[in-house]
């Protein structure tokens, strides 16, 4: 994705401006044997003036100076090939310096072979950059290892280790001619740092037209579209980090900055071959296991070099990646991303069907009918606090069968804007049908992938009962898919005189278990998080209140559920649901229990329960009824 690509593009445009420093650097202080009243970083800024001068006339003259620059390094080779060992009278210096460990060596010699690379800041201005980069990559690998193995064993067979840890030009003495020598590494030096001040400003670019760094250093010159001005960039870091960094400061943080750009470019790799989307076909392949490898091997070297060091880097990108998350950008391809979540969701489905649902693992996921959400936005917020971002929320809106598929695009994309605006996270399915009830009716049913479905319905209270048959039919139909059911009414003119929330219970300990559920998940949200919670219930006058009252207060502290308990005498002649409206009129929630419908009741006598249910709802901010469906002994979630 493209906050990744800058995650990647940034330390390697870095890595890159200050390779020309240590480069340049690594020229002077060879140049001085020749001119050794002139500083070092003198001697680096004069060569970082006129290669930037090459590089900005003219990146195909620059990129023609490499010839010379090659025949300047195999003659150097030859060189030291014709050599032997050095004359009578060599001086070995004394002053040997301490031995250190292997990867602190390591660190200061990595950078030596990150120009391996250095074709592929050059992609764009290669004819065939498919065939070319990987040949001329492989090729760069196996020459330098060719070279660098037989230098150290050639100058061991000729000089001594003492020496060999003292004099880091004895390679002048070794050869025929010591200019030779100097020949070489001028020219490996120079090489270098021209290709990676044509390297660095060329990512950059890229980056800048991606959106990433100000657009204006994308701009190219009008006859080779050249990066004039991240060139100039480039140069100012290189000359900063010139005057301020020694040549080893310099190899250590360009080890972090390649390092971290070589991590992140093999992860991307891998996980590319490893999806193996149809869209992935690169020329040169190379298997997942690979990249990864070589991801691994990348961090765990970061690691090894500087731990401090290796954490701020890959912090440093992980910055930049929320950094350009943040800023949501508009990106001109497709990206991986996608493809990355639906082949982890794959992989987790098929896992997922290997195991039944019980209830130690439960959480509500939610099939919520709002309607235009913005008219009953207490299910929306109702639905969000049940869930809490852990439980799969769907909120559904059925539409008459003739809108349009543009309607619905627009439609399901302004009800995500809302979620976003509300930092909500819910699916949104918007779906059409001839009847608003049967379009229900469909997604409770097959609404859902494999064992993924919703166990729970939400809606709210049916006040318009010309529907109450086609209403109580749907609850009906829920219960026999196995869905439990809650039905939510808010009435927001009444006021509450307490943050309490009364759950009646009929006795029945697997409607508490999920009564319990629902009022404990509704006090952990942010918008209930301070109410209390009491558990009503009535008993018989003759039925010895107070025990049943010590009893169920033992089992909740038991159990260790923070609830109120009280427990109130009935009689014949007590009004059940205007009892309830009494006793909770001050409370902010009211949760009860509904019945589902029986195997011998008729339609008719089960719209006449859910009626007379509804219109005695009691007169409280929100009154919900709960209807556990599932086959699960919810009591349990709390034992």
């Amino acid at each position: 994705g493209l906050e990744a690509g800058g995650a990647i593009g940034l330390p390697l445009f870095f890595g890159k401006a200050l390779g020309v420093a240590f480069y340049l650097v690594g020229f002077a202080e060879t140049l001085r044997i020749y001119l050794p009243d002139l500083p070092v970083p003198l001697i680096a800024t004069a060569s970082l003036l006129v290669i930037t001068a090459l590089a900005m006339l003219s990146a195909r003259v620059a990129a023609r100076s490499q010839l010379p620059v090659f025949a300047m390094i195999v003659v150097s080779l030859l060189g030291l090939a014709l050599g032997g060992p050095p004359a009578e009278g060599f001086a070995v210096p004394v002053d040997a310096p301490q031995p250190v460990t292997f990867w602190v060596a390591f660190a200061v010699f990595f950078p030596a072979v990150t120009g391996i690379e250095a074709g592929v800041g050059l992609s764009g201005d290669l004819k065939k950059p498919g065939r070319a980069l990987p040949l001329g990559t492989i090729g760069a690998i196996l020459t330098s290892y060719l070279v660098y193995m037989a230098v150290p064993m050639l100058l061991l067979a000729w000089v001594p280790a003492a020496v060999l840890r003292s004099d880091p030009l004895v390679m002048r003495e070794v050869m025929p001619y010591g200019v030779l020598f100097d020949l070489g590494i001028w020219g490996a030096a120079l090489s270098s740092a021209l290709i990676s001040l044509l390297a660095a400003p060329r990512t950059l670019q890229q980056l800048a037209r991606d959106r990433i760094v100000p657009h204006f250093l994308g701009r190219g010159s009008p006859v080779d579209d050249s990066p004039r001005l991240a060139t100039l960039l480039t140069f100012a870091i290189a000359l900063a980090a010139i005057w301020l960094g020694g040549l080893n400061d310099l190899a250590k943080a360009l080890s972090m900055f390649f390092l971290t750009t070589y991590g992140l470019l093999n992860l991307a790799a891998g996980l590319e071959a490893f999806i193996d989307n149809p869209s992935w076909r690169p020329v040169f392949r190379v298997k997942w296991w690979i990249c990864m490898a070589g991801a691994i091997a990348s961090f765990a070297v970061m690691l090894l070099l500087n731990a401090v060091a290796a954490v701020a880097a890959l912090g440093i990108g992980i910055a930049i990646y929320l950094w350009l998350y943040k800023r949501h950008l508009n990106r001109s391809w497709q990206d991986i991303r996608t493809s990355f979540w639906q082949f982890l969701f794959r992989v987790l489905l098929y896992r997922l069907r290997r195991y039944e649902a019980d209830v130690r693992n439960w959480r509500p996921n939610l099939l919520v009918f709002t309607g235009a959400p913005t008219r009953r936005w207490y299910l929306v917020r109702l639905a969000d606090a049940l869930s809490q971002n852990r439980g799969i929320l769907t909120i559904a809106l059925v539409v008459r069968e003739e809108e349009s598929e543009d309607h619905l695009k627009l439609l399901e994309q302004s009800v995500n804007e809302q979620f976003v605006e509300q930092q909500l996270m819910a699916l949104t399915r918007v779906y059409r049908s001839d009847n608003v009830m049967n379009g229900m009716r469909d997604l409770i049913r097959h609404y859902g992938l494999g064992p993924i479905r919703p166990n729970t319905v939400l809606l709210g209270h049916s006040l318009d009962f010309s529907h109450e048959r086609d209403f109580t039919d749907l609850i009906a139909h829920a219960c026999e898919e196995g869905q439990n059911v809650i039905l939510a009414h808010e009435c927001p003119e009444v006021e509450s005189h307490s943050h309490r929330l009364d759950i009646w219970w009929n006795g029945d300990k697997d409607y508490l278990g999920f009564m319990l559920a629902t009022a404990y998940l509704m006090q952990r949200s942010d918008a209930w998080s301070e109410i209390d919670i009491r558990i009503n219930t009535f008993v018989e006058t003759d039925g010895n209140p107070g025990q049943f009252s010590d009893n169920l207060e033992a089992m909740l502290a038991n159990d260790r559920i923070d609830a109120e308990v009280s427990v109130w005498p009935l009689d014949e002649t007590v009004d059940i649901y205007a009892e309830i409206g009494r006793l909770s009129a001050s409370a902010e929630v009211v949760v009860m229990g509904m019945t589902p419908p029986q195997a011998h009741e008729t339609p008719e006598a089960y719209e006449r329960y859910c009626g007379e249910m509804i219109e005695r709802l009691p007169k409280v901010p929100l009154a919900i009824h709960v209807l556990p469906a599932e086959d699960l002994p919810f009591f349990d979630l709390f034992r």
